[in-house]
């Protein structure tokens, strides 16, 4: 009687185990993005943009870039986590920029937490690869490359 009991205690503590491992342990898992990221690249084609810079704060995203080196412009836009813990970056669009078209946009963490990529299942858009930086990093490279950082208005 006291062997089935000591029994049934193992085979119920040996599945309160596995039942954690399942809880815990399996499944997607959501790797937050939140951070400051930095892109500089020649002028693309058409575009004319060179310099990136993104801010991820929660769910709050603002996507910093130029038109040919000059004006500057705040897309923002939320970041959401989906059931397969992959980050899916939204923005707006505002006249001088259209990125809904690309969205959602996927973003990355590469495994050293150095760099982060951006990509997109539309075809004209090519993945992205960020530097991570610092906040004071990211403040003096958006006040050393863009001119204005507000909205939707270009800086004269």
């Amino acid at each position: 009687m006291k062997k089935k009991i000591f029994t049934r205690k193992i085979v119920l503590c040996l599945l309160a185990v596995c039942f954690l491992f399942t809880l815990f342990g399996c499944g997607a898992k959501t790797k937050k993005v939140d951070g400051y990221y930095t892109m500089t690249v020649d002028a693309q084609v058409g575009t004319g943009h060179t310099h990136y810079a993104i801010e991820i704060d929660g769910s709050d995203v603002v996507f910093h870039t130029d038109r040919y080196g000059q004006n500057g412009y705040n897309v923002t836009g939320y970041v959401e986590y989906g059931d397969d813990g992959v980050a899916k970056m939204y923005l707006s669009d505002i006249t001088q920029c259209s990125y809904s078209q690309y969205c959602p946009l996927y973003v990355e963490l590469s495994d050293d937490g150095n760099r982060m990529y951006l990509s997109s299942d539309n075809s004209d858009w090519s993945t992205d690869t960020y530097d991570v930086v610092s906040k004071s990093d990211l403040e003096s490279f958006v006040e050393e490359n863009f001119t204005a950082t507000t909205g939707d208005a270009p800086a004269n």
